[in-house]
């Protein structure tokens, strides 16, 4: 539908007439050519006042109604009570300048009806103010009964609205003929399966409302295209979501600013999977505790410019950020400055997926965890060797023994302060607008004393993502010596204890040549971009380096993991978290021991 190019007509105030000139108290929305069929009704208006009644009707479900209003202007409804009215309570049909104040209005379940107040049939500039309707279909609808006019500037402000539980309850309804609307400092109680705005206009504000219960707070009806719509500064605590485009039209600009909502059980902060608009702001949000993704969109035209910046995202049971270009061409993508806290993606590294966009310009994001229990080393047991004998020969025996890790640690830049000990994974590389990832392994090695008798040390890791998927390039992992010992409980990207920093942010190390940062690993394997993770283990061959511990040359820190470029080249291993022991990393160590 294309409000614009409706054929369906105005309601304005005459301010004068000078003989063929007639003068309205506004401009028209639109012009319309000599060619158009164009028809004018002329009505003179009546003003009316109603104040202090009480219109208490038979039956709640039935089809009757309180008062309609029909042809009035400047004209008001103020401190009156009205009960059981079935069809509806209040009527604003065709009047212009109307205040509707201080009333009290419960119970109009008629099905398919059941308004507490309808404003239609080219109603303009109501005021729906400090009035308190419960249990009503529509706590308030905008439509027309013959589609011959839209309806115009209405603003509800606060009200406090309580949903009803019947078909369709969505408290706030506006059909598909309303052009402004103004829904501003109300307190909305939707009930469970309904949403506490159906926005049918062509430009709408839903600004410092709250919403409690419900399915979510804003939802788009039927297929609209331009338009601009402006959601900001509402505290929403449902069980569904803040924004839903649930059309398939095409709008100019959706703003969503300094939101706060909590509680979505069931689903997503902002979800735009079928409906458009040209230009998406989403700007200094707090979405908390949704079992859904953050923000979910998939691009549906071309030129989309897109802004997600400075909100933040926390507990978050999928990926926090979901954008899907779907093969169209976009504008200007920008993802700046949120924060990512306690989010928890299907995949490691995906708290924040971009598909199909062409250059998106992402910077500043941070991916932060609060994690209350961090374990201390001191805490933390040793698992113990594991012998096996696994052959014999005149002189020697040779002894397998798988060593189990002691502890591992993730080092994320995206949030350089925060401590990883406890996760199911380690993942290495560069991930596209988050940055680099690189792993921390520590062994037990207090039981081997002879150097000389170690033939071989394999370290062997269980790679499993990105599942399914290629790369677009080669992931060549690396394993160095880290500089100097590290806390297990306090080590992250910036710090190796607390309050004592890396030199080089991301960890200090040294290569197999005893060069501080260089560039020779102790071992390297290359995971091909064309492969994907096919659910086993890889092994590294770190020999020297744990001869070099078991002598003494060195203190035993450990193996930082890294991989060589840290650009696209994202992969992530399970770590020593991983209920199956069976994709644990390993440690395996052979010994020559004399007979």
């Amino acid at each position: 539908m294309d409000y614009p190019n409706q054929m369906t007509g105005e309601i304005y105030a005459v301010q004068s007439v000078n003989g063929n000139v007639v003068t309205l108290n506004q401009p028209l929305l639109r012009d319309y050519k000599l060619s158009e069929t164009v028809q004018a009704e002329i009505y003179r208006p009546i003003e009316m006042h109603i104040k202090n009644i009480g219109i208490q009707n038979v039956n709640a479900a039935g089809v009757y109604e309180g008062i309609k209003l029909s042809y009035c202007k400047d004209s008001s409804v103020t401190d009156s009570w009205f009960k059981d009215n079935g069809q509806a309570s209040l009527r604003i049909d065709t009047c212009f300048n109307v205040d509707v104040k201080n009333n009290e209005i419960y119970n109009s379940i008629h099905e398919g009806n059941g308004y507490g107040i309808s404003v239609a049939d080219a109603a303009a500039f109501v005021n729906i103010e400090n009035n308190h309707i419960e249990n009503c279909r529509h706590a308030i609808m905008s439509g027309t009964g013959d589609f011959k006019a839209l309806n115009r500037d209405i603003v509800i402000s606060n009200n406090i609205l309580i949903g009803a539980n019947i078909a369709s309850s969505h408290v706030i309804d506006a059909h598909p003929m309303t052009i402004d609307y103004t829904i501003i400092k109300n307190k909305i109680y939707p009930e469970t399966k309904f949403v506490a705005f159906y926005d049918g206009t062509l430009q709408s504000i839903f600004s410092e409302n709250e919403v409690y219960g419900g399915h979510g707070a804003v939802a788009r009806r039927c297929n609209l295209n331009d338009g601009v719509h402006v959601i900001k500064g509402n505290h929403i605590e449902t069980e569904g979501y803040l924004y839903a485009g649930t059309g398939n039209g095409i709008g100019d600009t959706l703003v969503i600013m300094n939101n706060n909502q909590n509680n979505g059980q069931q689903w997503y902060g902002v979800g735009l999977n079928s409906e458009s608009f040209r230009n998406i702001v989403i700007s200094k949000n707090h979405f908390g505790d949704l079992s859904g993704r953050g923000v979910d969109l998939t691009f549906h035209i071309d030129d989309i410019n897109l802004e997600i910046s400075d909100n933040t995202f926390e507990n978050i049971r999928r990926e926090g950020i979901y954008l899907d270009g779907n093969s169209y061409t976009n504008g200007n993508v920008k993802i700046q400055n949120n924060n990512l806290i306690n989010v928890y993606p299907s995949s490691p590294g995906s708290e924040i997926k971009i598909k199909n966009i062409q250059n998106a310009f992402v910077s500043g994001n941070q991916i932060l965890e609060e994690d209350s229990s961090v374990m201390a080393i001191d805490e933390i047991t040793a698992t113990e060797t594991v012998e096996t004998e696994v052959a014999t020969t005149k002189n020697q025996t040779i002894v397998n023994n798988t060593t189990n890790i002691v502890i591992d640690n993730r080092l994320r830049e995206a949030s350089p302060d925060v401590v990883y000990q406890d996760k199911k994974y380690i993942d290495i590389g560069g991930n596209l607008g988050v940055g680099r990832y690189r792993g921390l392994l520590l062994f037990d090695l207090s039981e081997y004393i002879n150097a000389e008798n170690i033939s071989s040390s394999t370290l062997s890791l269980y790679w499993y993502y990105p599942d399914g998927r290629e790369r677009p390039g080669d992931t060549i992992v690396e394993i160095y010596r880290p500089a100097a010992s590290w806390s297990p409980g306090n080590v992250t990207w910036n710090s190796r204890d607390a309050g004592v920093l890396w030199t080089q942010p991301g960890g200090d190390w040294f290569d197999m040549k005893n060069v501080s940062q260089g560039d020779a690993p102790y071992a390297t394997i290359t995971l091909n971009g064309s492969d994907i993770p096919d659910n086993r283990y890889y092994e590294l061959n770190v020999t020297d380096l744990v001869r070099e511990y078991v002598s003494g040359e060195y203190e035993n820190t450990g193996f930082l993991i890294k991989a060589r470029t840290e650009n696209a080249d994202y992969v992530a291993f399970y770590s020593s978290e991983i209920e199956e022991e069976n994709k644990r990393p390993i440690l395996n160590i052979e010994e020559n021991t004399v007979a």
